[in-house]
Protein backbone atom coordinates (compact mmCIF):
# COMPACT_ATOMS: atom_id res chain seq x y z
CA UNK A 1 0.00 0.00 0.00
CA UNK A 2 1.21 3.64 -0.74
CA UNK A 3 1.08 6.61 1.90
CA UNK A 4 -0.75 9.92 0.02
CA UNK A 5 -1.36 11.75 3.22
CA UNK A 6 2.66 12.40 4.18
CA UNK A 7 6.51 12.68 2.67
CA UNK A 8 7.29 9.36 5.23
CA UNK A 9 5.69 6.18 4.33
CA UNK A 10 4.57 4.15 6.52
CA UNK A 11 5.79 1.37 7.77
CA UNK A 12 3.74 -1.44 6.30
CA UNK A 13 3.59 0.10 2.90
CA UNK A 14 4.54 -2.56 0.49
CA UNK A 15 7.22 -2.44 -2.74
CA UNK A 16 5.22 -4.16 -5.78
CA UNK A 17 5.51 -4.26 -9.24
CA UNK A 18 2.95 -4.69 -11.82
CA UNK A 19 3.96 -8.32 -11.72
CA UNK A 20 3.76 -8.88 -7.89
CA UNK A 21 1.04 -6.60 -6.97
CA UNK A 22 -0.95 -9.09 -9.58
CA UNK A 23 0.45 -12.09 -7.83
CA UNK A 24 0.05 -10.66 -4.15
CA UNK A 25 -3.93 -9.48 -4.59
CA UNK A 26 -4.41 -13.63 -6.30
CA UNK A 27 -2.75 -15.10 -3.10
CA UNK A 28 -5.14 -12.87 -0.80
CA UNK A 29 -8.30 -13.67 -2.91
CA UNK A 30 -6.81 -18.07 -2.66
CA UNK A 31 -6.64 -17.48 0.64
CA UNK A 32 -10.24 -16.11 1.20
CA UNK A 33 -11.80 -18.55 -1.16
CA UNK A 34 -10.10 -21.65 0.64
CA UNK A 35 -11.20 -20.27 3.99
CA UNK A 36 -14.76 -20.18 2.98
CA UNK A 37 -14.74 -23.77 1.19
CA UNK A 38 -12.59 -25.65 3.70
CA UNK A 39 -15.62 -24.58 6.42
CA UNK A 40 -17.48 -27.21 4.00
CA UNK A 41 -14.93 -29.31 2.83
CA UNK A 42 -16.11 -31.23 -0.24
CA UNK A 43 -18.58 -30.06 -2.74
CA UNK A 44 -21.14 -31.74 -4.49
CA UNK A 45 -21.05 -31.14 -8.47
CA UNK A 46 -23.18 -32.35 -11.28
CA UNK A 47 -22.48 -31.62 -15.04
CA UNK A 48 -21.46 -33.75 -18.81
CA UNK A 49 -17.95 -35.39 -18.08
CA UNK A 50 -16.04 -34.24 -21.36
CA UNK A 51 -12.45 -36.24 -21.41
CA UNK A 52 -9.24 -33.85 -21.87
CA UNK A 53 -6.13 -34.66 -23.84
CA UNK A 54 -4.63 -36.45 -20.93
CA UNK A 55 -2.24 -36.16 -18.18
CA UNK A 56 -0.35 -32.63 -17.41
CA UNK A 57 3.27 -31.83 -15.96
CA UNK A 58 3.73 -35.31 -14.99
CA UNK A 59 1.97 -36.04 -11.87
CA UNK A 60 -0.17 -38.39 -13.10
CA UNK A 61 -3.54 -36.12 -12.71
CA UNK A 62 -5.83 -35.58 -16.06
CA UNK A 63 -7.66 -32.66 -16.74
CA UNK A 64 -10.82 -32.96 -18.23
CA UNK A 65 -13.76 -30.79 -18.33
CA UNK A 66 -17.62 -30.90 -16.62
CA UNK A 67 -20.36 -29.18 -18.85
CA UNK A 68 -23.05 -27.62 -16.88
CA UNK A 69 -26.24 -29.47 -18.31
CA UNK A 70 -28.98 -26.39 -17.94
CA UNK A 71 -26.01 -23.39 -19.22
CA UNK A 72 -25.08 -24.33 -22.55
CA UNK A 73 -21.19 -24.28 -22.78
CA UNK A 74 -20.03 -23.36 -19.30
CA UNK A 75 -17.68 -26.12 -18.03
CA UNK A 76 -15.34 -26.53 -15.26
CA UNK A 77 -12.02 -27.63 -15.52
CA UNK A 78 -11.83 -30.95 -13.49
CA UNK A 79 -8.72 -32.62 -11.69
CA UNK A 80 -8.99 -36.67 -11.96
CA UNK A 81 -6.91 -39.35 -10.86
CA UNK A 82 -5.71 -41.86 -13.05
CA UNK A 83 -7.95 -44.48 -11.32
CA UNK A 84 -11.02 -42.65 -10.90
CA UNK A 85 -10.91 -41.45 -14.59
CA UNK A 86 -11.32 -45.14 -15.66
CA UNK A 87 -14.96 -45.39 -14.19
CA UNK A 88 -15.96 -42.00 -15.91
CA UNK A 89 -17.52 -42.19 -20.00
CA UNK A 90 -17.63 -39.68 -22.67
CA UNK A 91 -20.83 -37.59 -22.51
CA UNK A 92 -22.47 -39.23 -19.50
CA UNK A 93 -24.12 -37.09 -16.81
CA UNK A 94 -22.48 -37.48 -13.26
CA UNK A 95 -22.65 -36.45 -10.46
CA UNK A 96 -18.84 -35.97 -8.41
CA UNK A 97 -17.59 -35.02 -4.99
CA UNK A 98 -14.76 -32.83 -4.46
CA UNK A 99 -12.40 -30.25 -3.47
CA UNK A 100 -12.63 -27.00 -5.34
CA UNK A 101 -8.76 -24.91 -6.12
CA UNK A 102 -8.40 -22.08 -7.60
CA UNK A 103 -5.19 -21.06 -9.50
CA UNK A 104 -3.34 -18.19 -11.48
CA UNK A 105 -4.60 -18.13 -15.02
CA UNK A 106 -1.30 -18.44 -17.11
CA UNK A 107 -2.56 -16.62 -19.75
CA UNK A 108 -3.92 -13.36 -17.94
CA UNK A 109 -4.03 -11.74 -14.59
CA UNK A 110 -7.72 -13.55 -14.11
CA UNK A 111 -7.78 -17.04 -11.99
CA UNK A 112 -8.92 -20.36 -13.08
CA UNK A 113 -11.52 -22.46 -10.73
CA UNK A 114 -11.00 -26.32 -10.70
CA UNK A 115 -12.46 -29.30 -8.99
CA UNK A 116 -10.25 -32.14 -7.82
CA UNK A 117 -12.62 -35.30 -7.92
CA UNK A 118 -12.37 -37.44 -5.18
CA UNK A 119 -15.36 -39.36 -5.50
CA UNK A 120 -17.97 -40.44 -8.36
CA UNK A 121 -21.04 -40.20 -6.76
CA UNK A 122 -23.43 -41.52 -9.47
CA UNK A 123 -24.42 -41.40 -13.14
CA UNK A 124 -27.53 -39.63 -13.84
CA UNK A 125 -29.61 -41.03 -16.81
CA UNK A 126 -32.38 -39.96 -18.84
CA UNK A 127 -31.73 -36.24 -17.97
CA UNK A 128 -30.36 -34.24 -21.09
CA UNK A 129 -32.69 -31.91 -22.50
CA UNK A 130 -33.98 -32.71 -25.80
CA UNK A 131 -32.05 -29.02 -27.15
CA UNK A 132 -28.67 -30.68 -25.84
CA UNK A 133 -29.89 -33.90 -27.73
CA UNK A 134 -30.21 -31.76 -30.96
CA UNK A 135 -26.79 -30.19 -30.13
CA UNK A 136 -25.29 -33.02 -30.01
CA UNK A 137 -26.58 -35.10 -33.03
CA UNK A 138 -25.88 -31.42 -35.13
CA UNK A 139 -21.89 -31.97 -33.33
CA UNK A 140 -22.18 -35.30 -35.06
CA UNK A 141 -23.04 -34.73 -38.13
CA UNK A 142 -20.95 -31.73 -38.52
CA UNK A 143 -17.54 -34.02 -37.28
CA UNK A 144 -18.88 -36.82 -40.21
CA UNK A 145 -18.90 -34.08 -42.82
CA UNK A 146 -15.28 -32.95 -41.84
CA UNK A 147 -14.06 -36.44 -41.32
CA UNK A 148 -15.71 -36.93 -45.14
CA UNK A 149 -14.05 -33.74 -46.46
CA UNK A 150 -10.52 -34.74 -44.67
CA UNK A 151 -8.07 -32.57 -43.66
CA UNK A 152 -6.30 -30.02 -45.83
CA UNK A 153 -2.96 -30.61 -46.14
CA UNK A 154 -0.88 -27.22 -44.69
CA UNK A 155 2.30 -28.88 -45.24
CA UNK A 156 2.16 -29.39 -48.68
CA UNK A 157 0.22 -26.10 -49.37
CA UNK A 158 3.03 -24.13 -47.59
CA UNK A 159 5.66 -26.66 -50.06
CA UNK A 160 3.97 -25.80 -53.10
CA UNK A 161 3.91 -22.00 -52.17
CA UNK A 162 8.01 -22.31 -51.35
CA UNK A 163 8.77 -24.25 -54.17
CA UNK A 164 6.98 -21.73 -56.72
CA UNK A 165 8.80 -18.90 -54.96
CA UNK A 166 5.25 -17.43 -53.90
CA UNK A 167 4.61 -15.60 -51.27
CA UNK A 168 3.26 -17.77 -47.78
CA UNK A 169 0.22 -15.88 -46.64
CA UNK A 170 -1.06 -16.39 -42.62
CA UNK A 171 -4.03 -14.96 -41.09
CA UNK A 172 -4.35 -14.99 -37.44
CA UNK A 173 -7.33 -14.30 -35.10
CA UNK A 174 -6.45 -13.12 -31.88
CA UNK A 175 -8.74 -12.08 -28.80
CA UNK A 176 -8.61 -8.20 -28.49
CA UNK A 177 -6.30 -8.65 -25.27
CA UNK A 178 -4.16 -10.41 -27.36
CA UNK A 179 -1.75 -11.27 -24.49
CA UNK A 180 -0.97 -14.88 -26.50
CA UNK A 181 0.66 -12.97 -29.24
CA UNK A 182 3.76 -13.05 -27.89
CA UNK A 183 3.70 -16.89 -27.90
CA UNK A 184 3.29 -17.01 -31.51
CA UNK A 185 5.74 -14.17 -32.52
CA UNK A 186 9.33 -15.43 -31.70
CA UNK A 187 8.49 -18.20 -34.23
CA UNK A 188 6.95 -16.21 -36.83
CA UNK A 189 10.16 -13.49 -36.97
CA UNK A 190 12.11 -16.84 -37.75
CA UNK A 191 10.17 -17.90 -39.87
CA UNK A 192 10.18 -14.83 -41.96
CA UNK A 193 14.03 -15.47 -42.39
CA UNK A 194 13.81 -18.50 -43.75
CA UNK A 195 10.77 -17.84 -46.75
CA UNK A 196 8.78 -15.26 -47.91
CA UNK A 197 6.51 -14.81 -45.18
CA UNK A 198 3.36 -12.52 -44.92
CA UNK A 199 0.80 -12.90 -42.36
CA UNK A 200 -2.23 -10.37 -41.24
CA UNK A 201 -3.21 -10.79 -37.71
CA UNK A 202 -6.96 -9.52 -36.47
CA UNK A 203 -8.04 -8.92 -33.56
CA UNK A 204 -11.74 -8.88 -31.73
CA UNK A 205 -13.57 -10.22 -28.71
CA UNK A 206 -13.13 -14.19 -28.46
CA UNK A 207 -16.37 -14.20 -26.13
CA UNK A 208 -18.61 -13.94 -28.76
CA UNK A 209 -19.51 -16.38 -31.15
CA UNK A 210 -21.37 -14.30 -33.02
CA UNK A 211 -18.25 -12.41 -33.48
CA UNK A 212 -15.81 -15.48 -34.49
CA UNK A 213 -18.47 -16.74 -36.79
CA UNK A 214 -18.96 -13.19 -38.66
CA UNK A 215 -14.90 -13.05 -39.01
CA UNK A 216 -14.88 -16.46 -40.67
CA UNK A 217 -17.27 -15.27 -43.16
CA UNK A 218 -14.65 -12.42 -44.18
CA UNK A 219 -11.93 -15.19 -44.58
CA UNK A 220 -10.89 -15.42 -48.40
CA UNK A 221 -8.69 -17.44 -50.57
CA UNK A 222 -6.24 -14.76 -50.96
CA UNK A 223 -4.52 -16.52 -47.85
CA UNK A 224 -3.25 -19.80 -47.13
CA UNK A 225 -4.44 -20.89 -43.64
CA UNK A 226 -6.33 -18.61 -40.79
CA UNK A 227 -5.15 -19.77 -36.86
CA UNK A 228 -7.45 -18.98 -34.13
CA UNK A 229 -5.05 -18.38 -30.65
CA UNK A 230 -7.03 -17.50 -27.78
CA UNK A 231 -5.31 -18.09 -24.41
CA UNK A 232 -7.01 -20.57 -21.54
CA UNK A 233 -9.47 -19.56 -18.55
CA UNK A 234 -13.40 -18.21 -18.48
CA UNK A 235 -15.05 -18.23 -22.03
CA UNK A 236 -13.23 -21.18 -23.24
CA UNK A 237 -16.16 -23.05 -23.44
CA UNK A 238 -17.36 -20.41 -26.54
CA UNK A 239 -15.01 -22.76 -28.51
CA UNK A 240 -18.06 -25.50 -28.01
CA UNK A 241 -20.13 -24.13 -29.75
CA UNK A 242 -21.82 -25.77 -32.96
CA UNK A 243 -21.28 -22.35 -35.05
CA UNK A 244 -17.96 -22.17 -34.67
CA UNK A 245 -17.61 -25.39 -35.24
CA UNK A 246 -19.42 -25.08 -38.17
CA UNK A 247 -17.59 -21.77 -39.32
CA UNK A 248 -14.39 -23.95 -39.13
CA UNK A 249 -15.76 -26.70 -41.48
CA UNK A 250 -17.01 -23.98 -43.73
CA UNK A 251 -13.39 -22.06 -43.86
CA UNK A 252 -12.03 -21.89 -47.42
CA UNK A 253 -8.99 -22.25 -46.42
CA UNK A 254 -7.07 -24.52 -43.43
CA UNK A 255 -8.06 -23.60 -39.67
CA UNK A 256 -5.80 -24.14 -37.50
CA UNK A 257 -6.30 -23.73 -33.48
CA UNK A 258 -4.37 -23.24 -30.57
CA UNK A 259 -6.90 -22.34 -27.84
CA UNK A 260 -6.10 -22.72 -24.39
CA UNK A 261 -4.35 -24.86 -22.30
CA UNK A 262 -3.14 -28.75 -22.65
CA UNK A 263 -6.33 -29.73 -20.34
CA UNK A 264 -8.92 -27.60 -22.90
CA UNK A 265 -10.69 -30.07 -25.74
CA UNK A 266 -13.70 -27.74 -27.07
CA UNK A 267 -15.54 -29.41 -30.23
CA UNK A 268 -13.48 -27.09 -32.44
CA UNK A 269 -10.50 -28.49 -31.89
CA UNK A 270 -12.03 -31.91 -33.81
CA UNK A 271 -12.93 -30.21 -36.76
CA UNK A 272 -9.56 -27.67 -37.26
CA UNK A 273 -7.54 -28.91 -39.88
CA UNK A 274 -4.61 -29.03 -37.66
CA UNK A 275 -5.11 -28.70 -33.64
CA UNK A 276 -2.36 -27.84 -31.22
CA UNK A 277 -2.20 -27.84 -27.68
CA UNK A 278 -1.16 -24.64 -26.75
CA UNK A 279 -0.29 -21.17 -28.45
CA UNK A 280 3.55 -21.22 -28.41
CA UNK A 281 2.85 -25.17 -29.48
CA UNK A 282 1.18 -23.48 -33.11
CA UNK A 283 4.09 -21.77 -33.75
CA UNK A 284 6.97 -24.02 -32.73
CA UNK A 285 5.30 -26.67 -34.93
CA UNK A 286 4.62 -23.88 -38.09
CA UNK A 287 8.13 -23.04 -37.71
CA UNK A 288 9.43 -26.71 -37.78
CA UNK A 289 7.11 -27.43 -40.89
CA UNK A 290 8.88 -24.47 -42.45
CA UNK A 291 12.15 -25.51 -41.59
CA UNK A 292 11.79 -29.26 -43.40
CA UNK A 293 10.36 -27.72 -46.17
CA UNK A 294 13.04 -25.22 -46.45
CA UNK A 295 15.38 -28.10 -45.78
CA UNK A 296 14.15 -30.70 -48.47
CA UNK A 297 13.67 -27.58 -50.91
CA UNK A 298 17.43 -27.08 -50.20
CA UNK A 299 18.77 -30.48 -49.88
CA UNK A 300 16.60 -30.78 -53.71
CA UNK A 301 18.03 -28.06 -54.79
CA UNK A 302 21.78 -28.99 -54.75
CA UNK A 303 20.77 -32.31 -56.04
CA UNK A 304 19.14 -31.06 -59.10
CA UNK A 305 22.47 -28.65 -59.61
CA UNK A 306 24.95 -31.63 -58.66
CA UNK A 307 23.30 -33.78 -62.08
CA UNK A 308 23.30 -30.42 -63.73
CA UNK A 309 26.61 -30.18 -63.29
CA UNK A 310 27.64 -33.68 -64.15
CA UNK A 311 25.24 -33.48 -66.97
CA UNK A 312 27.19 -30.38 -68.53
CA UNK A 313 30.05 -31.64 -67.85
CA UNK A 314 28.87 -34.97 -69.64
CA UNK A 315 27.70 -32.77 -72.56
CA UNK A 316 30.95 -30.55 -72.48
CA UNK A 317 32.86 -33.75 -72.48
CA UNK A 318 31.10 -35.29 -75.67
CA UNK A 319 31.08 -31.67 -77.19
CA UNK A 320 34.78 -31.80 -76.81
CA UNK A 321 35.00 -35.42 -78.38
CA UNK A 322 32.92 -34.78 -81.03
CA UNK A 323 34.36 -31.08 -82.28
CA UNK A 324 38.33 -33.17 -82.05
CA UNK A 325 36.70 -35.67 -84.26
CA UNK A 326 35.36 -32.81 -86.51
CA UNK A 327 38.82 -31.52 -86.55
CA UNK A 328 40.58 -34.54 -87.43
CA UNK A 329 37.88 -34.84 -90.35
CA UNK A 330 38.80 -31.43 -91.45
CA UNK A 331 42.42 -31.99 -91.30
CA UNK A 332 42.11 -34.76 -93.33
CA UNK A 333 39.65 -33.31 -95.33
CA UNK A 334 42.31 -30.65 -96.20
CA UNK A 335 45.44 -32.98 -96.60
CA UNK A 336 42.97 -34.66 -99.06
CA UNK A 337 42.25 -31.33 -101.00
CA UNK A 338 46.26 -30.99 -100.97
CA UNK A 339 46.88 -34.44 -102.42
CA UNK A 340 43.69 -33.80 -105.00
CA UNK A 341 45.29 -30.06 -105.79
CA UNK A 342 48.81 -32.11 -106.35
CA UNK A 343 47.24 -35.04 -108.33
CA UNK A 344 45.17 -32.09 -110.01
CA UNK A 345 48.33 -29.92 -110.81
CA UNK A 346 50.11 -33.53 -112.21
CA UNK A 347 47.55 -34.50 -114.39
CA UNK A 348 47.50 -30.74 -115.92
CA UNK A 349 51.46 -30.85 -116.63
CA UNK A 350 50.63 -34.61 -118.32
CA UNK A 351 48.00 -33.46 -120.44
CA UNK A 352 49.86 -30.63 -121.16
CA UNK A 353 53.19 -32.55 -121.95
CA UNK A 354 50.47 -35.07 -123.85
CA UNK A 355 49.27 -32.13 -125.80
CA UNK A 356 53.00 -31.01 -127.07
CA UNK A 357 54.00 -34.32 -128.17
CA UNK A 358 50.80 -34.30 -130.07
CA UNK A 359 51.28 -31.40 -131.32
CA UNK A 360 54.80 -32.56 -132.61
CA UNK A 361 53.54 -35.41 -133.79
CA UNK A 362 51.10 -34.07 -136.03
CA UNK A 363 53.69 -31.75 -137.46
CA UNK A 364 55.68 -34.80 -138.08
CA UNK A 365 52.81 -36.38 -139.82
CA UNK A 366 52.06 -33.19 -141.87
CA UNK A 367 55.76 -33.93 -143.04
CA UNK A 368 55.28 -37.28 -143.92
CA UNK A 369 52.02 -36.85 -145.48
CA UNK A 370 53.80 -34.46 -147.87
CA UNK A 371 56.61 -36.65 -148.75
CA UNK A 372 54.59 -39.37 -149.33
CA UNK A 373 51.81 -37.68 -151.74
CA UNK A 374 55.28 -36.62 -152.92
CA UNK A 375 56.74 -39.86 -153.42
CA UNK A 376 53.02 -40.70 -154.86
CA UNK A 377 52.86 -38.51 -157.41
CA UNK A 378 56.53 -39.41 -158.91
CA UNK A 379 56.08 -42.78 -158.45
CA UNK A 380 51.83 -43.18 -160.19
CA UNK A 381 53.65 -40.91 -163.10
CA UNK A 382 56.13 -43.53 -163.21
CA UNK A 383 53.51 -46.00 -163.26
CA UNK A 384 51.21 -44.08 -166.11
CA UNK A 385 54.43 -44.72 -168.09
CA UNK A 386 55.05 -47.68 -167.88
CA UNK A 387 51.63 -48.40 -168.83
CA UNK A 388 51.46 -46.51 -171.95
CA UNK A 389 54.63 -48.36 -172.57
CA UNK A 390 52.57 -51.53 -172.22
CA UNK A 391 49.77 -50.79 -173.93
CA UNK A 392 51.89 -49.63 -177.22
CA UNK A 393 53.89 -52.83 -177.13
CA UNK A 394 50.88 -54.93 -176.74
CA UNK A 395 48.79 -52.56 -179.61
CA UNK A 396 52.16 -52.87 -181.83
CA UNK A 397 52.41 -56.60 -181.64
CA UNK A 398 48.75 -57.11 -182.34
CA UNK A 399 48.82 -55.06 -185.49
CA UNK A 400 51.62 -56.94 -186.34
CA UNK A 401 50.20 -60.40 -186.25
CA UNK A 402 47.01 -58.24 -188.06
CA UNK A 403 49.03 -57.57 -190.87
Amino acid sequence: MTNTTGNNPREDTLKLTPSTAATFLFNLYNQLIFSQVSNYGCVEISGIYKQGRGPEYGNGDYYDQLEDESDKGRTLTLVVGKKLRLSLQEGRLYNLRGILEARKSRQSLGMDVLCRISEIIGEQSGRLSPEKITELENKGKLLAARNCRGTRDLRSIIQNAIYEKRTVKGLFFYGTTAIVREDVQDSIEEIKKMCDFNFEERFFSMDSEKGLVQAFKRVDKTFDFVAVIRGGGIGIELFDSYNIAKAFVESPIPVLCAIGHKADTPFAEQVADMAFSTPTELGTKLLRIVESIVQKRDVEVERLRAIAQNRLEKEKKEISERAEKLEQKLEQATKDKQNQEIKAKELETQVKNLQQRFEEERKISSRLEAKLRKTMSIKAAGALLLTGILFGVFFGKLIFQLL
